[in-house]
């Protein structure tokens, strides 16, 4: 962790172990997620959500490259938070509505972490390179919820066409 140099900015409300810590946070999340979805990514039927776990994996690679050298000294409610709702490596061709939702949570959580960091830390090199991720993040959740969206019309869809065929018997 000593090659990134972290002052606290000037309007800083977080002191530099609390970003270090922050930091250190954001890479177990993002390191746990690039091979979340890199494992899932040859499971997925679906062409949009299977781009979506690549753009993902890419973009936790990249954090976690940024963010290198970080001392893994995350907190255990964290490490505890991550195990109890991280989605399960083998994923089945097509994500349940439940993955999905647990994914968007997981990517929040991150993203309010990387946020906590960009506002607090004096380095402009890790403010505007976490800053690009963490906009890049918000784009993949976005397409998360569209997924999760088109999910749930197509259960409205089939629970309806499904009462149509019973009524018509």
């Amino acid at each position: 962790m000593s090659h990134l140099p972290m002052k606290p900015s000037t309007s800083s409300n977080l002191s530099q172990q609390s970003i270090e810590h922050e930091i250190n946070t954001i890479y177990y999340l993002s390191l746990n997620a690039r091979l979340f979805y890199k494992t899932g990514l040859g499971n997925i039927g679906n062409p949009s959500i299977r781009e979506t776990f690549k753009n993902l994996k890419d973009l936790h690679e990249n954090v976690k490259n940024l963010l290198d050298g970080a001392s893994f000294n995350t907190s255990l409610s964290i490490k505890k938070w991550i195990i109890e709702r991280r989605p399960i490596a083998i994923i089945i061709k097509h994500p349940p509505k439940r993955l999905i939702n647990r994914l968007i949570e997981c990517e929040k959580l991150q993203s309010f972490h990387q946020l906590k960091v960009i506002q607090s830390t004096g380095d402009s090199h890790l403010r505007m390179a976490l800053s690009a991720l963490t906009a890049k993040q918000q784009t993949a959740i976005e397409q998360l919820e569209k997924h999760l969206i088109t999910l749930n019309q197509e259960k409205s869809m089939k629970t309806s066409s499904e009462k149509l065929g019973m009524k018509a018997a």
